[in-house]
């Protein structure tokens, strides 16, 4: 019952008292509920004859009385009434400190304790304490709420407490804040579900693939929870505050280092190896204080109450979700493969980092690619169809209205014609250099291809900082912010060095996953790339034998001679058509997925009236799914149903044809969601096509080839927003998702290619790792 009672808390805590959850629960706990289990588990461990099913009946006082749910939402409240914003993770570790230290003496000593005096008397021993902490609490601790009205009690579970809960909670905040509540939610609902559900069972674990006994096992977790207890306080007082962490990345390490943990204890086989995982992850415990603490900062005084009881609600119902999942797993994988339970484990705290990952995106409260497009829609709007400010500053807003409805297609139609002149010039450089830089690397190394695009988008976003914060430039002030990345060789001589440095330090075996990394950290996030420039200036060369220097050779017509002559001249069984074909290929799909990406935004805003808000959203969700569809699709189902790159980028073509045609027909917003999850891998083509390349080609030659592919990219960022966003301002009046019937009739055209290379592949005598 304890996770229906806790809602109404909130409100009450808030206007009535804060002490009262904790007094109320302490109260009713150790007199009535904890006082009345405790005395139900003496009276059970002293009858003998009683069935194990009556230990159920011991647990319902507690339960009735809000339980732990009840009690940690007023400690966490208190703490955050009674501590500055620099001292409330450290003093929300130390309360679920002290939890952890209970928890140590506990396990360290009940052991040896049943063994010496009985079961009967640990349990007295047991409810002795709980008089003593409800004693202490009652007598001692003052009310942290100033005017707080006492006696309110029996209010405590009106409905309206409840109501205005969740109407807090969820209702619309800046800078994503609502989402932000929902995922930390989220996170910590399945942190604790994984907690609760390998807590339960990691004894039986133990026992069953290392024999431990009891008296192990307690002593394993009795230091398990010292390390915790002593890495958590070193963890917020000395690495947090060292490295001026905040309270999300350092919640994504601790999260990390319980993978770690998941993944030592899956392949133990020593008992020593146990020990390990628990001296691995010191900070595994530290995500429930640190997120607590982040939502303290960035929510208004008023709503940490609310949102405080919403984050206990969920984690109080993750020991009713947490046992069924892990129990029935366990119990199903028990006499194969028991250890299945931190592979779910490990596969739970990855979903939990991405959601933090948002997180912190939202937290920077950066601007987005779709962000920057309404600025300049704002800006086109006055400075160039000479509307009035009050008009145009609706396209900043980031809810949708249909006050602009009258402006849109104007809007729009301009829009198109700065950014199909921004890309143009965005990829003349790269078009250039990328013929010339696949040759010349072989000789000068790889590092320099990675270093200067990266040195280049450092520029360009000081300039784009620059363009943003001045609201008196025309938009058209915006190509100016292109030149630098363009002049240091942009994306394409990126890649080009990036697939040549993958090439130059893995196998065969291993080379597509490296490659799908490549592309998936791109979509992670663009500005931990571009500040990574001097992170790459001290790595180490790929290529033995580099020369230093020479940057001025790279414009050497022999190096363009070099790449044609490696790329076209003949090769055995087809090579040459197949590199021609790869090439066709993947100008088709980059001018696909260049075209259709930058007019997105433009089009949802168009036909469903989504506000920049919701489409920010939206791209968050596609994010995630395309990553871990990438990631399930070359780790899990490339490797298991032993299917080569050409099919499976085959069948990724086909679920982006899908679709394609789901969202150019799409008058639902669920049915633009839909469309995300039937392609899931829609993102695997192009690391996939390289990765391919990478294994039929002699070594000498794959610089060269990666070199052409590169520049038929620079050449699709080229032709794709003339060709995508001409289509888009002649269709916009009439059938604006006339830019997806193009690109799935464009994916038709790979298909048939593919089937030619597959043709070609199966009858090659070298060894493609189909």
């Amino acid at each position: 019952m304890s996770d229906h009672n806790e809602l109404p808390l909130p409100k009450r805590s808030i206007r009535t008292t804060i002490e009262l959850p904790l007094f109320l629960n302490m109260l009713a706990t150790f007199l009535t509920g904890m006082s009345m289990t405790g005395i139900l588990l003496v009276i059970y461990g002293m009858m003998d004859g009683l069935g194990p099913w009556w230990f159920l009946s011991t647990a319902i006082p507690f339960s009735l009385t809000g339980g732990f749910v009840v009690l940690y939402t007023g400690a966490y409240c208190y703490v955050n009434d009674t501590s500055s914003s620099s001292t409330t993770a450290i003093r929300m570790m130390i309360l679920d400190g002290t939890m952890a230290l209970g928890t140590f003496f506990g396990s360290m000593f009940s052991s040896y304790l049943i063994e010496a005096i009985g079961n009967v008397y640990v349990l007295l021993i047991s409810a002795t304490i709980n008089v003593i902490a409800y004693a202490f609490t009652n007598i001692w601790i003052v009310e942290s709420l100033t005017g707080a009205i006492q006696n309110g009690a029996t209010k405590i579970f009106d409905l309206q407490y409840m109501k205005e809960m969740f109407t807090e909670c969820f209702k619309e905040r800046p800078n994503f804040g609502r989402t932000q509540i929902i995922l930390i939610a989220t996170v910590r609902l399945l942190v604790m579900i994984v907690t609760i559900g390998t807590m339960n069972l990691e004894y039986f674990y133990s026992r069953k693939k290392l024999h431990w006994t009891l008296r192990d096992y307690t002593t394993f977790s009795a230091i398990g929870t010292v390390i915790a207890f002593v890495g958590g306080f070193f963890g917020i007082m000395i690495c947090q505050r060292i490295c001026r962490l905040g309270d999300i990345p350092f919640s994504i390490i601790a999260i990390l280092s319980a993978i770690l943990d998941n993944i030592i204890k899956l392949f133990a086989v020593q008992s020593w190896q146990m020990y390990l995982s628990t001296i691995a992850s010191p900070l595994k415990g530290l995500t429930g204080p640190l997120m607590r603490s982040y939502v303290t900062k960035f929510l208004p005084t008023e709503d940490i109450a609310k949102v405080f009881a919403l984050l206990c609600a969920v984690e109080s119902l993750a020991p009713i979700i947490g046992p069924v999942i892990f129990n029935s797993l366990y119990s199903s994988t028990l006499s194969v493969f028991p250890g299945a339970i931190y592979i779910l484990s490990t596969a739970m705290n990855i979903v939990s980092v991405i959601m933090l990952i948002l997180v912190q995106y939202y937290s920077w409260n950066r601007l987005s690619a779709s962000a920057f497009t309404a600025i300049v829609l704002y800006r086109s709007c006055i400075y160039n169809l000479n509307h009035t400010v009050d008009e145009c500053e609706l396209f900043l807003s980031p809810v949708k209205t249909n006050h602009t409805s009258n402006l849109e297609t104007d809007v729009q139609k301009y829009y198109t014609y700065i950014s199909t002149t921004k890309l143009v010039l965005d990829n003349i450089c790269p078009a250039i250099m990328s013929v010339f830089v696949g040759v010349w690397s072989d000789t000068y190394g790889r590092k320099p291809l990675l270093v200067w695009p990266l040195f280049g988008a450092s520029i360009s976003g000081i300039f784009l900082v620059i363009f943003e914060m001045v609201n008196s430039l025309n938009p058209w002030w915006l190509l100016l912010t292109s030149i630098p990345f363009s002049l240091s060789g942009g994306n394409v001589v990126l890649f080009t060095g990036a697939y040549s440095f993958i090439k130059d330090t893995s196998s065969p075996s291993s080379r597509t996953i490296r490659m799908l990394l490549v592309d998936a950290s791109l979509c992670l996030g663009t500005l931990v790339g571009s500040l990574s420039s001097s992170y790459l200036i001290v790595h180490m060369e790929s290529l033995s034998g580099a020369e230093q220097g020479r940057a001025g050779s790279l414009f050497n017509c022999s190096h363009l001679k070099d790449m044609l002559k490696g790329c076209f001249k003949h090769r055995p069984n087809k090579g040459r058509n197949i590199i021609i074909l790869m090439a066709i290929i993947k100008l088709v799909l980059i001018t696909v997925q260049v075209g259709w990406s930058y007019l997105e935004y433009l089009y949802l805003r168009n036909k469903l009236n989504w506000s920049l808000r919701v489409y920010t959203t939206y791209s968050a969700v596609s994010t995630i799914t395309a990553f871990f569809g990438a990631f399930l699709g070359v780790m899990v189902i490339e490797r298991l149903l032993r299917i080569g790159d050409i099919t499976f980028v085959m069948i990724a073509l086909t679920t982006a044809i899908i679709d394609y045609m789901i969202k150019a027909f799409a008058t639902q917003w669920w049915q633009i969601y839909l469309s995300i999850f039937v392609s899931p891998f829609k993102g695997l083509p192009l690391p996939l096509i390289n990765s391919y390349v990478s294994k039929f080609l002699p070594e000498e030659d794959i610089a060269k080839v990666f070199a052409l592919l590169c520049a038929m990219e620079s050449v699709a960022q080229i032709i794709a927003p003339i060709i995508f966003n001409s289509l888009y301002s002649s269709t916009l009046s009439v059938f604006p998702g006339a830019i997806y019937i193009l690109s799935a009739v464009m994916n038709v055209i790979c298909l048939v290619m593919l089937i030619q290379v597959l043709y070609y592949s199966k009858k090659n005598v070298v060894d493609v790792n189909m």
